[in-house]
């Protein structure tokens, strides 16, 4: 079975439509890749998704359960220097982020 899943978002006078497509098997569902950026945290290069701390059934970006407090820096790399930084993981460029050290 397909699933066709659209959304579209209004920003001032622009408006973006962004629509994906899902292939399901064995009542699982299995994610494309997409052109999503490379997070590092700390130093780790992080997987695309990660198991949920607070519901262990569900697998969410890496990102959404930082506490947003708890960063000291952020770091963009694109282009070029993400590739040679990174290799083939940055080719879509990369978001370092550093925590604060408790």
């Amino acid at each position: 079975m397909k699933l066709f899943i659209g959304f579209i978002v209004f920003l001032g006078s622009s408006t973006i439509a962004f629509s994906q497509q899902f292939q399901i098997r064995d009542s699982k569902v299995e994610l494309p890749r997409l052109s999503q950026p490379l997070y590092v945290i700390d130093g780790k290069a992080m997987p695309d998704l990660i198991r949920s701390k607070t519901d262990s059934t569900k697998m969410i970006s890496p990102i959404s359960e930082i506490n947003f407090g708890d960063i000291e820096k952020i770091e963009i790399i694109k282009d070029e220097s993400a590739v040679l930084a990174y290799g083939d993981a940055g080719k879509n460029g990369v978001v370092k982020i550093t925590m604060k050290k408790h």
